[in-house]
């Protein structure tokens, strides 16, 4: 009132200035190695208040899998850009081309002037995935199978991984294997020469042994776009050894396995030729015993009874012995697969010379199979250029 009148109902408007700087942001989606520009929308002030402020944004907490460029300086990370590089749209986020689809950074609006800051936060980056990986081929090792089987393929033995593409876009294509066929274990008759990673994963491949003991099959992996290297995958047949079963001819069972600079005992569940005094009279049998000769040696090892290499001067052994102390291969530790000795055997009167008859003898091969061991350093073959 000024003593001649009173105003009443007076309405005051208070204009309350915020103690922080708002800051809106919004995520980013950018493409796999690529990058996004990052304009004004992505940095919003939302206040009359602070209009025209020169501020400036700095990162709290950068990117993981990539990083905030100003484009006149491409390839130097920012920790720090202005509101006026953003409003020039100078700033962008660069993707690392990992495979990481996810990312994101925090930032905080910093105003020297005012003396205020934001309050921080974060832009989430989605990145969308390229297929720009080539498959590579992580396992590759020789499949040992019995004969005339049906052996399961696992990734323990054939393994493709593309660090952008699923198991089941992985699809390999095959030449027909030189001993067998490929299928599926519900389908086993039925040969293929296409299937998947994950075919394999999940134990439906299989192969089925036919023909010679030992073979293999080139294949090639794709994703879709690229094709690897041709690659080979080995098959070898479990090695075999020889029953001799009266009446009933030879018959074939499994034999021996050696992994590679190794040994084995050959004992009499592996190498029993008794039932050859059967075709004897009763009366004679107790007189006769079981003889064996080498007659040709292995190529990639040796044979011992006891201490006692056998060799071309020295090649017999009995039944007895075998069974008592068995015969041991060892191997000479070459890169090699397989190795076999040849034997003759025959019912040897006990009161007589061990020496080999003319005739009345069965000869036949005893096979090795050859487990590889990675044990070579690894060699530099590719020269300088001059």
């Amino acid at each position: 009132m000024n003593g001649f009148q009173a105003v009443s109902r007076l309405e005051i408007l208070v204009d309350i200035v915020p103690k922080w700087i708002p800051l809106a942001v919004q995520n980013v989606t950018v493409q796999e190695g690529g990058s996004k520009a990052l304009p004004e929308d992505y940095f919003k002030i939302p206040s009359k208040h602070f209009e025209g402020l020169d501020c400036e944004f700095v990162l709290l907490k950068p990117p993981k899998h990539g990083y905030v460029e100003n484009s006149h300086f491409p390839r130097v990370k920012l920790m720090k850009f202005t509101r006026k590089q953003v409003e020039n749209e100078l700033i962008s986020y660069v993707h690392d081309d990992s495979e990481d689809l996810l990312d994101n950074f925090t930032i905080f609006a910093n105003s020297s002037e005012l003396g205020k800051q934001s309050l921080p936060q974060t832009l989430s980056v989605t990145v969308e995935s390229v297929n720009d990986e080539a498959p590579v081929i992580t396992t590759n090792k020789i499949l040992q199978v019995w004969v005339n089987s049906v052996t399961e393929i696992t990734s323990g033995e054939l393994c493709a991984e593309d660090g952008d593409s699923s198991p089941q876009d992985l699809a390999y294509l095959v030449s027909p294997p030189s001993n067998g066929h490929l299928a599926l274990k519900s389908f086993p008759g039925l040969s293929m020469q296409n299937f998947t990673q994950a075919q394999i994963s999940e134990g439906q491949l299989v192969f089925v042994h036919t023909g010679a003991m030992s073979g293999r099959f080139n294949f090639q992996v794709t994703d879709g776009l690229n094709f690897t290297p041709q690659q080979m995958f080995s098959i070898t047949a479990r090695a075999l050894i020889i029953s001799l079963e009266v009446n009933r001819g030879l018959s074939i069972s499994p034999g021996a396995v050696v992994k590679e600079g190794d040994k084995v005992l050959i004992g009499q569940s592996k190498s029993d030729a008794s039932n050859l005094l059967l075709k004897l009279p009763k009366p004679q049998c107790s007189s006769y015993e079981t003889w064996f000769q080498v007659t040709s040696l292995p190529h990639r090892g040796t044979i011992m009874v006891g201490e006692r290499n056998i060799t071309k001067s020295k090649p017999s052994f009995s039944q007895y012995v075998i069974n008592k102390l068995g015969i041991t291969y060892l191997h000479d530790d070459s890169e090699s697969l397989a190795d076999n000795f040849t034997f003759a055997v025959w019912p040897n009167q006990k009161s007589k010379s061990t020496t080999k008859p003319e005739a009345d003898f069965l000869e036949e091969m005893f096979h090795i199979t050859i487990t590889p061991i990675n044990d070579k350093a690894q060699e530099l073959r590719t020269k300088g250029f001059g």
